[in-house]
């Protein structure tokens, strides 16, 4: 699908950008119920962690946490929330450069290795793919963008980035909520 419009629904970066790196099955039925960069007065952005919090009362989670989650290199510990949803975090320091530009929202920064990982994760949701690629890879895409927004694009080469930085408030977990 080729870009007509620009991307103008706001959006959480990090499932979008973080999530894939983790390397967990894409086709696996069961799905975080979300991802943050940070933990209300646990972990800061800074820490290089993701957290994705699951909801450990489908059938069968505990298989799939111990075959997927678990058993990552980068894997850390298990929070429990409440009685039904649990936080995983991550360390992703081992992508150093890839979250560096993820907090300054220089995708396009990503280590390489690191955009194919995202860019193959999300290669069944083709409605996305191509704006995907824009923000990864937004030298392709100067000229076109350009053109949409009617801009010259030399203004958007300066800049050097298609997608604004992520809001790290929107992207924070909240664990006032819960009762662990």
């Amino acid at each position: 699908m080729a870009i007509t419009e620009i991307y103008s629904k706001p959006f959480r970066k990090g499932p979008l950008f973080l999530y894939p790196l983790l390397g967990i099955n894409n086709n696996a039925a069961i799905k975080p119920e979300s991802g943050w960069s940070s933990m209300d007065g646990f972990i800061a952005k800074e820490d290089k962690k993701f957290i994705c919090v699951y909801d450990t009362s489908v059938i069968g989670f505990e298989n799939f946490a111990a075959k997927e989650i678990t058993s990552r290199v980068n894997f850390l510990e298990r929070i429990e929330l409440d009685d039904v949803l649990a936080a995983f975090v991550f360390d992703f320091s081992i992508y150093g450069n890839s979250w560096d530009a993820y907090l300054n929202g220089k995708y396009s920064k990503f280590e390489e290795v690191s955009k194919k990982i995202i860019l193959k994760y999300h290669s069944k949701n083709s409605g996305n793919m191509e704006y995907l690629s824009s923000f990864l890879y937004p030298e392709k895409y100067f000229d076109l963008y350009a053109q949409l927004l009617d801009v010259d694009i030399d203004l958007l080469i300066n800049v050097g980035e298609l997608c604004d930085k992520p809001d790290f408030e929107k992207e924070k977990l909240i664990t006032n909520s819960y009762s662990f």
